[in-house]
């Protein structure tokens, strides 16, 4: 918790502390709406209209306002919605996602410290920073890793809260989450559940069935927000085209930067980035290792149908629920990212000799002979693409750094405990670094000043605009003067009222 603790207080002090939020549509209804929903009704009597956009709608309409979701309900029971407060929501989301990670990979049976390095790189999960205004996108990166968790066979079925458990982790992220990712999270996670099946052989009353409990129960809780958004929806109206373009210059967004207006798509859209170690480590991955296949489990179908430059990248658009979302290359990059994440697990497990695992001298040299060969052809991207120096050559030192580092264990070969955690902690270290270089040179789309954003949005801060306003009526005046006053009021009018008679008759 201490390393967790450091990387919210670097990277999101600005949100703790109200000077920054994230810009753009953090400050419209998209994060608002759920809010107001939250304010106005109960959980068990929910808002049916919203009126604070276009002179008001059906909630049912926008299946993305967050209605149901229990972090927004929790937030409003303890101060009235603003967006500092939102803002330090979404800071600690990221806290949660952390977690995930670090627990999913200990059910892998992987060693702490490389749970430890993959929780430090999910910190950095590129949702959390270019979708930061995106927030049903941002928050897909904390709770995916809970999913992947819940459907595992190493969630504990066996236990009476099992089942109640995963069917609320499911149900909130099925209600929090962006639904392209959570039809993404459909696809992938069936190829997750058949690659950990075919690993335990788990009878089916111990996982499948427990599961499908769990899966039918978070279906049954998400009916009351899914099934008025279907039906007051057309058809048709429901296909959206895809817009996601992926070019060859994106590849250094692996490491590099994505503000250049040369590059495609949005620029909440089109950062791949992962952890300069990450790219290092997954090159040493065993392909024998269950952890290898479990992080092939998600990066394979997240690339076969998420890459919009595949052949059947269109066909595939006819999928059940795929054609919902505008952004399918979005929707599963989180998978890739997380898959890309399991696979340098793999390979920090083979670097440190744990469990006397190890690749043979052969293969990992010729491992570190492509990663090293790859180091220059990124140099040459951020060299001739559209990356600033600024940009692309400090993630390159890091990078170096890492395979300096990879080559010292391998001809050291760590054995004791002692120079593991040395190699580990340098490792952790490096992955910190090069996400929060990358996070804090690429501000755009996940920092902007609290108080001129509000004040351009509403025209005056959000904390005025709470405050009650002070009582403009005139002072009441003495009874006796007001009834004098009437009084006179009266005999005018019947004055005049005689004068026009006299005049009509």
């Amino acid at each position: 918790m201490g390393i967790l603790t450091a990387l919210e207080i670097i990277v999101f002090r600005g949100y703790f502390s109200g000077a920054l939020i994230p810009p753009l549509d953090f400050l419209g209804g998209y994060n608002t709406d759920a809010h107001y929903w939250w304010q106005n009704g109960q959980f068990f009597s929910p808002v049916d209209w919203l009126p604070t956009t276009w002179a008001g709608f059906p909630a049912a309409v926008n299946v993305q306002n967050s209605a149901w979701y229990l972090p927004i309900g929790i937030s409003n029971l303890f101060e009235p919605f603003t967006l500092h407060s939102s803002a330090i929501l979404a800071a600690l989301h990221v806290g949660v996602g952390y977690i995930g990670v670090y627990l999913l990979a200990r059910t892998m049976k992987l060693d702490y410290k490389i749970a430890l390095a993959a929780a430090v790189s999910f910190f950095f999960g590129v949702g959390y920073f270019t979708n930061a205004e995106h927030v049903d996108i941002a928050r897909g990166y904390a709770l995916v890793p809970w999913i992947l968790l819940t459907i595992s066979p190493k969630w504990p079925w066996a236990k009476a809260w099992s089942i109640p458990v995963a069917a609320f982790i499911l149900w909130q992220a099925a209600t929090g989450i962006y639904p392209g990712m959570a039809i993404a999270a459909i696809y992938v996670g069936l190829v997750w559940v058949t690659v950990w099946q075919f690993q335990t052989r788990s009878t089916f009353r111990q996982y499948l069935v427990p599961l499908l409990i769990a899966v039918g129960a978070a279906a049954l809780l998400s009916a009351p927000r899914i099934l008025p958004y279907l039906l007051l929806r057309e058809p048709l109206d429901m296909a959206t085209p895809d817009t996601s373009i992926f070019v060859p210059s994106m590849i250094g967004t692996l490491l590099f930067g994505y503000e250049s207006n040369s590059l495609p798509n949005s620029m909440s859209m089109r950062s791949f980035f992962i952890p300069a170690t990450v790219l290092a480590l997954a090159f040493l991955s065993r392909w024998r290792d269950p952890v290898f296949s479990l992080g092939l489990s998600l990066a394979v179908p997240a690339f076969l149908l998420g890459m919009p430059f595949l052949p059947w990248f269109n066909a595939s658009q006819g999928l059940p629920g795929l054609d919902i979302s505008r952004f399918t290359m979005s929707d599963f990059k989180v998978f890739l990212i997380l898959g890309i994440t399991l696979l340098a697990c793999s390979g920090m497990t083979h670097l440190l000799g744990i469990g006397g695992q190890r690749l043979t001298p052969r293969t990992a040299w010729g491992r570190v002979i492509i990663l090293i060969v790859l180091t220059g052809a990124l140099v040459e991207i951020g060299r001739k693409g559209p990356f600033v120096r600024a940009d692309w050559l400090p993630q390159i030192v890091i990078l170096t750094a890492v395979i300096v580092l990879i080559i010292g264990a391998l001809l050291w070969r760590p054995r004791s405990s002692r120079s593991r955690v040395i190699v580990s902690a340098a490792l952790i270290v490096l992955t910190a670094a090069s996400g929060v270089l990358w996070a804090t040179t690429n501000t755009h789309m996940w920092q902007t000043d609290r108080e001129q954003a509000e004040v351009t949005k509403y025209g005056s801060t959000v904390s005025q605009l709470l405050k009650p306003h002070a009582d403009t009526r005139p002072k009441r005046r003495h009874s006796a003067a007001i009834a004098n006053a009437r009084c006179r009021q009266r005999k005018h009018e019947g004055a005049l009222q005689r004068a026009v008679e006299s005049r009509c008759i």
